[in-house]
């Protein structure tokens, strides 16, 4: 149902009527805090009956089922982000995904309107809402959108809110390998050498020092950093290990004396937390705050790396901290098992999966080889004779 601008909502059937009548057009109800639409404004009879239909299951956190495929984009969306945010909850989908489904259900209630019957919905819509991506999205943008869309419109027929699924149709597809390929290529190179790490780091305040040589020896990320707690290291055997957040796969590395040396400045500088909470963390901001919060949107990290870059004179837009580990990958030599140890990436194969370690001797090589190759980009210091030449 579409609602013309200036159009007067309608009153209430009766004073006791649980419902609002919806600026979208549709009767709703704010739940635990969340809206939900039930019907028209010109059937709030059938809005109540579904109301009273649905509201135990609402009120109990329970997403309710619409078989009969009666239900709409707002519902949908409003339904779908409830049951991420549960997961978020539950430890199984991380903040930033949520925070692509919530910009993806945006999207789609702007692009069809709240009010729109799913069951009205065919493959020429979705690729009108393709053909309307900002022009200058690139095609990771395009198939983070097209994978959230997707995803929300399959939980409309997993969860049981249409009989069928809904097609989106052959044009409503993820951008081909072959041009993400392309486009990476135009791309700078997320790669620095070893003398652009040391200018990096000499450029670098104490505790970004230490999060650029954790990156680089351990093969660590920015949240990865943030989340770093003291009691996470072995300071008697320069060790650090246990699971890499983003994918629960165990991880360990050993740590060199050089990161080690960094790790106990950050340390014995950090400001005081404000929160007991925080007290373990390695890393502390001047703000007295973690250098990572799930779904904070400051990239406090990436922030201090670009000054960082800028002043080494080694900026390259797009290239982060997040670069060492393409560093590490490339420079940790042929033991492909030890170096996806160290990075805690997961191994897809039957071998993976039957795998239960990795012995520290492959990942203490690992860690050897890329400091063999960040120390022979270390700047040789002028001889005293050429010193005495110069003046």
């Amino acid at each position: 149902m579409s609602v013309k601008r200036g159009t007067t909502k309608p009153k209430k059937p009766h004073a006791d009527f649980p419902l609002t009548p919806n600026g979208c057009g549709q009767w709703s109800k704010k739940i635990k805090g969340k809206v939900y639409y039930f019907g028209a404004w010109d059937d709030p009879d059938a809005a109540l009956r579904r109301y009273l239909a649905e509201k135990d299951s609402l009120l109990a956190g329970v997403q309710p089922t619409k078989a009969n495929g009666t239900g709409t984009v707002g519902w949908l969306c409003n339904t779908f982000m409830n049951a991420k945010e549960q997961q978020v909850k539950d430890g199984d989908l991380s903040q930033r995904t949520l925070n692509n489904y919530h910009l993806a259900c945006k999207a789609i209630a702007a692009h069809f309107g709240k009010g729109r019957p799913l069951n009205t919905l065919g493959p020429a819509d979705f690729a009108n809402m393709r053909a309307k991506f900002p022009k200058n999205w690139g095609p990771v943008s395009v198939n983070t959108r097209i994978t959230s869309v997707s995803a929300v419109f399959k939980y409309a027929y997993d969860s049981g809110a249409v009989p069928n699924r809904i097609n989106l149709g052959l044009n409503f597809k993820r951008v081909s390998q072959k041009r993400l390929r392309l486009h990476a290529a135009e791309k700078p190179s997320k790669y620095f050498t070893a003398a652009e790490v040391h200018q990096l780091i000499d450029a670098s305040p104490v505790q970004l020092k230490a999060m650029i040589l954790l990156c680089l020896n351990a093969g660590y990320g920015p949240a990865d950093c943030g989340r770093l707690r003291i009691s996470d290291i072995d300071f008697k055997r320069n060790w650090i290990s246990g699971l890499r957040e983003k994918t629960a796969i165990a991880r360990a590395a050993w740590l060199w004396p050089e990161t080690m040396s960094a790790i106990n400045k950050a340390i014995q500088s950090r400001p005081s937390p404000r929160r007991d909470e925080w007290s373990d963390l390695v890393f502390v901001t001047r703000n007295r705050k973690p250098w990572h919060l799930d779904g904070d949107k400051s990239y406090p990290i990436q922030q201090a790396f670009k000054k960082a870059a800028e002043t080494a004179g080694v900026y390259r837009k797009g290239v982060g901290i997040y670069a060492m580990r393409h560093v590490l990958e490339t420079e940790g030599g042929t033991d492909q098992v030890a170096i996806n140890h160290v990075m805690g990436h997961i191994d897809p194969s039957m071998a993976g999966t039957y795998r239960e370690s990795v012995d520290g001797k492959r990942i203490k090589q690992v860690c050897q080889r890329v400091r063999k190759w960040f120390q022979a980009g270390k700047p040789k210091a002028k001889s005293t004779a050429k010193k005495r030449g110069a003046k």
